[in-house]
């Protein structure tokens, strides 16, 4: 659905998003926090893959969603 952003002094930017599944009916909001070089900081998302696994087993589909729409968006941003 959509990206948000903030940037969090001393920290990096704040990543969060909305993923809408139409086959189980359901929302999921991803959350990641990246620093300033790209490394993630932090990563939570409210599907039960992830509240059971964490990331032990890898990000679930929804974080790397956010991670791919973040990074199209700073691309477009990076374009002259």
């Amino acid at each position: 659905r959509g990206v948000g952003e903030a940037r969090v002094a001393g920290v990096g930017v704040e990543g969060t998003g909305g993923v809408s599944v139409t086959g189980d009916t359901r929302d999921y909001r991803p959350q990641l926090v990246l620093a300033d070089e790209g490394q993630v900081r932090k990563a939570v998302c409210t599907c039960a893959g992830f509240r059971k696994q964490g990331l032990k087993a890898g990000p679930c589909v929804h974080l790397i969603a956010l991670r791919l729409a973040y990074a199209e968006r700073e691309a477009k941003r990076a374009k002259p």
